[in-house]
């Protein structure tokens, strides 16, 4: 410990190593979400039967990004998120993570627990067409699993932002120059970082006084 400041030795404003660690959590939690989303929006959520014009009946597999329109933004918002969750700090990554945090339990309850229909069957399939529904059922069950995966991803990313993402490292922080470090700050614009960062500038004061 730092005789004159009273802090451990090797630790820093924004958490150090152990704050750095959530943030690469968030980073994975996060590129695993909008993998699994995307690949979800890849996969069939249902096949229709669908009597066409002519007479007969033909088969219509949509795959999630038509079925669940919001599977595809969904997993754009989780790239755009690392980015921000990167170069953001304080106050800010904490907004973001309540968003994430709304944006998932939406997409959650759109794409998984209204997950709508089931693929639809008639008497007049062909045998090419009874092997499309089936098809499509068999990765229905998959494409549900991995769009609740990611939704599930994106909520715990933006959970672990508003419990934690005031403490994490800034972009940056790491590679200051001992010049910038030592660098005299200004009594208000110090204030007002501690603002940022969650802390109370007055707390020291009041110990000393």
């Amino acid at each position: 410990m730092d005789e004159g400041t009273g802090k451990t030795a090797g630790a820093t404003p924004d958490g150090g190593a152990g704050g750095r660690r959530p943030l690469w959590v968030v980073v994975l939690l996060l590129v695993l979400a909008a993998g699994a989303l995307w690949g979800s929006s890849r996969l069939a959520w249902l096949a229709e039967v669908v009597e066409r014009p002519g007479g007969g009946v033909g088969v219509t597999v949509r795959e999630g990004a038509d079925h669940n329109p919001a599977l595809v933004p969904l997993a754009l918002l989780a790239l755009a998120a690392i980015a921000a969750a990167v170069a953001t700090g304080g106050w800010a990554r904490r907004v973001l993570g309540a968003l994430l945090v709304v944006v998932a339990g939406a997409a959650l309850w759109l794409t998984v627990l209204q997950p709508g229909p089931g693929s639809g069957w008639s008497d007049h399939l062909g045998a090419q067409q009874v092997a499309k529904v089936r098809d499509a059922d068999a990765q229905r069950p998959w494409a549900m699993a991995l769009a609740g995966a990611g939704g599930g991803l994106v909520l715990a990313a933006g959970v672990l932002l508003v419990l934690r993402g005031h403490r994490m490292p800034r972009m940056g922080e790491k590679y200051r120059t001992p010049s910038a470090s030592t660098r005299p700050v200004d009594p208000q614009r110090r204030m007002w970082d501690a603002l940022d960062a969650g802390d109370d500038p007055t707390a020291g004061r009041e110990r000393t006084d």
